[in-house]
């Protein structure tokens, strides 16, 4: 499974740079796991926020401008949308979760549990070469200003 290997290096690289209040390693786990789960509400969001933009943008010849709106409002918006409510689901209420750097660390290793699962469906969809133009970066981005805009 070398689509996990990225994500999980990136997990544990980030976790070393806790340096005042390392969090508990179950916590961290649990909130890869929830990560991962959230490729299903990022799904269902995609087809259904899809098919809205295909009713309002009919026709065949769906150029730059569909794209544009497909690719950031769509697929952007689910897809930060549901790791962030998985982010929170598993973490929110946790007496671990009392400093500022702890939502950093919480928001971007449910990134990393999204671009994992993601990772190994396009792996499995279009072969393990694909692992290498997978943008596992840019969701850990995201995860990191999700996590310090909650984390105040």
């Amino acid at each position: 499974m070398w689509g996990l290997v990225p994500p999980i290096l990136l997990m544990v690289y980030m976790y070393r740079l806790d340096k005042v209040d390392k969090e508990p390693v179950g916590l961290i786990f649990k909130t890869y796991i929830f990560g991962m789960i959230s490729v299903i509400p990022a799904i269902i969001l995609e087809l259904v926020l899809g098919f809205v933009l295909d009713m309002v943008y009919p026709g065949y010849t769906k150029g730059t401008v569909y794209n544009l709106i497909y690719f950031f409002l769509v697929v952007g918006f689910s897809e930060e949308f549901s790791k962030r409510l998985m982010a929170t689901i598993s973490v929110w209420k946790s007496p671990e979760f009392n400093y500022h750097f702890d939502a950093i660390i919480y928001y971007a290793t449910s990134a990393l549990g999204f671009a994992a699962l993601e990772n190994i469906m396009y792996m499995t969809q279009f072969g393990a070469e694909i692992a290498i133009s997978r943008l596992i970066p840019v969701h850990v981005v995201c995860g990191i200003f999700m996590g310090y805009f909650m984390g105040w």
